[in-house]
Order: structure tokens, then sequence, then C-alpha cells
């Protein structure tokens, strides 16, 4: 056996052993999809609230409704569809990029995904929920961001290694909308919206889709 078989086994081998640790049916194109079901959510917002930056008091900025009677409600029935049509979009491309490759979606790496991002998302979700009850309206950014990027991060143990980096500069933007609430829905358009793109053209780029 020369070099050249030794390689080609070792590579084999490390390729086996990514596959069986490794959750690698995260889709770039899904990230993009969801970057920009996420921008034309937020341009519903603006337009149908009829939001404006304009307003300045010594508090400083404030985020000014000016033709809506229930932007909770419509804010709120917005993100339950960007949620569903993210996630169903998300699971449906993982498991077609797995058939793809001829393999199981659903394996013991997916299935240690799974359990990594299920308690930041949970908490995420308790989060936003008491928001909601106590009429906190401006933290639900923040907390979608802060809490989305501990999963991402806690996730890409068994995924791709540039998961991580997308979670940090989740977590990154969710702080500074923390800072400047106003502006929420602008930091949640650059992490949910600007970053997913960037995210699947290099996942497409780096590892073919």
């Amino acid at each position: 056996m020369n070099q050249d078989d030794v390689l080609k086994d070792l590579s084999h081998i490390r390729s086996l052993m990514e596959k069986s640790t490794k959750f690698i049916s995260i889709s770039g194109w899904s990230g993009i999809l969801v970057g920009v079901y996420t921008l034309v959510a937020v341009s519903f917002l603006f337009w149908k609230l009829k939001m404006s930056w304009l307003r300045f008091g010594s508090s400083g900025p404030t985020l000014v409704y000016l033709e809506s009677a229930s932007p909770v409600r419509i804010i709120v029935i917005t993100a339950v569809l960007l949620l569903l049509v993210s996630v169903i979009t998300a699971v449906y491309m993982a498991l077609k990029k797995a058939e793809k490759a001829g393999q199981s979606a659903w394996n013991p790496a997916s299935r240690i995904l799974l359990v990594s991002v299920a308690a930041p998302l949970l908490t995420g979700g308790a989060v936003a929920v008491l928001s909601l009850i106590k009429g906190y309206y401006f933290a639900l950014a923040p907390c979608f961001l802060v809490f989305y990027g501990l999963a991402l991060y806690s996730g890409s143990r068994v995924s791709f290694k540039e998961l991580r980096v997308l979670g940090i500069l989740q977590v990154v933007l969710g702080l500074l909308a923390y800072a400047y609430m106003p502006f929420g829905l602008l930091f949640f358009a650059l992490g949910f919206g600007v970053l997913h793109i960037l995210y699947g053209a290099v996942i497409i780029k780096k590892y073919g889709g």
C-alpha cells in the first residue's frame, strides 16, 4: 500500500467519523431563505405599523407607532408566521440535503444537537412570553437574538464551526439591542436577516450547500 492509498483511507475514515459525530445536514440555502423571510417580515412591520424614529425626547430616540391600533397583535402574528415558515424550511432543506448525501437526518449527532439547543431556546421562549405578559415589547427582539445565539453556540460542537461564529454575533447584536431598545427591530433584521444570508453563503461556498 503506497502513501496515496494510506492518505485516501485516512480521509475516508475521517469522513465517516465526521458523519457519525457531526450534524452536517444544515443547508446553507435554508440560512439564506430564512434571512430573506426575516427581511420581508421586518419590512412588512415597518410598512404596516408606520414606524418612525423621528421622535427625539430627553431620554433619547423613541420608536413610535403612528397609525396602528393593535401593534402587539400584528408583531406577534408576524413573528409566529416567520418562526413556522423558517422551521419548516430548515427541516425540509436538511432532509433534502441528507437524502442527497445518502444519509439520515435523524442520527446521534442530530439528537445531540437538538438536546444542546433545547435549553437556550425554551428559556428564551419563556422570557419572551413573560415580556409579552408584562408589556416589555421592546425586549422581544433582544431576547430572541441573545437566546438564539446561545443555542447556536451550544449546538456548534456537533455541527459546522461557522455556527459558533454566527451564535456569538447573534448574542453581540442582542446585547446591543438591549442597550438601544428603540432600534431593536433593526438589530433583529441584521441578526436574523443579514447574518443568516451571509452564513448561508459561506456554508454553500465551503461545504457545497
